[in-house]
């Protein structure tokens, strides 16, 4: 699998909300590919590695838990930010336990998705550049350990630092 240039991979069932993460995506400078629902998110995922995926928690098909359940399981190393109508969701709790590294509630403010957009991007870039310099050296449980430390101190200062002033 190679790294082609896709910053972010953006996978929801409806289309306004495609277009709408897309434009903001595209606001910060990254590329992007869409899909609109999971089975075509996996196709994408076997020939692309994106630094970050945003996917809807609740769609027909393969839904979004069961997506990143697949990645991961796959061996894929990109975080995931999971968007979801219901806050205090068990899925949402579910979607954590999972390794999703943040969640977005509809609607949501489009200034403060872009302040954390970078932080999501740059966990995911510094996931891959561990993945792929140590992929040779590591096992897989010592890379998923170096992984989720990284997305842990990187999700808790996404948080520190977009408080508002």
């Amino acid at each position: 699998m190679q790294m082609d240039k896709i910053d972010v991979l953006i996978i929801d069932d409806e289309e306004d909300i495609r277009e709408i993460i897309s434009d903001l995506v595209v606001m910060k400078g990254f590329s992007f590919k869409t899909a609109s629902n999971g089975a075509e998110a996996l196709d994408i995922l076997e020939s692309h590695v994106p630094a970050l995926v945003i996917c809807d928690i609740s769609m027909p098909g393969i839904d979004g838990l069961e997506l990143l359940e697949k990645v991961k399981m796959k061996g894929l190393y990109c975080p995931f930010v999971m968007i979801t109508a219901h806050e205090e969701s068990s899925r949402v709790i579910k979607a954590m336990q999972l390794g999703c590294i943040d969640y977005l509630v509809k609607p949501f403010k489009s200034d403060e998705f872009l302040i954390k957009l970078e932080s999501w991007v740059e966990v995911g870039k510094r996931i891959q550049a561990v993945f792929f310099e140590r992929s040779a050296e590591s096992s897989p449980e010592d890379i998923s350990r170096q992984l989720r430390m990284i997305e842990l101190f990187k999700l808790k200062n996404v948080k520190l630092t977009s408080k508002p002033e």
